[in-house]
């Protein structure tokens, strides 16, 4: 297990890295900067998903294309 703090995690773009801050009652999250659009919880995921691995230096492998 890895501690990762969550803060900005669902206001910053987990393709470009661009921060807004948004209220909580949005659930989509649309990035100005480069136009990713996702559903809130996910980036959030995602971006804490890169902080823990990028920390350790892991690797995880994809999951296999259906």
């Amino acid at each position: 297990m890895v501690k990762v703090p969550p803060a900005y995690t669902s206001q910053t773009c987990s393709a470009c890295g661009h921060r807004q801050p948004m209220p909580l009652s949005v659930r989509l999250y649309e990035c100005s900067a480069c136009g990713l659009v996702i559903e809130r919880d996910h980036n959030a995921s995602l971006n804490i998903l890169e902080q823990a691995v990028g920390r350790h230096g892991c690797v995880i492998p994809q999951a296999p294309a259906l």
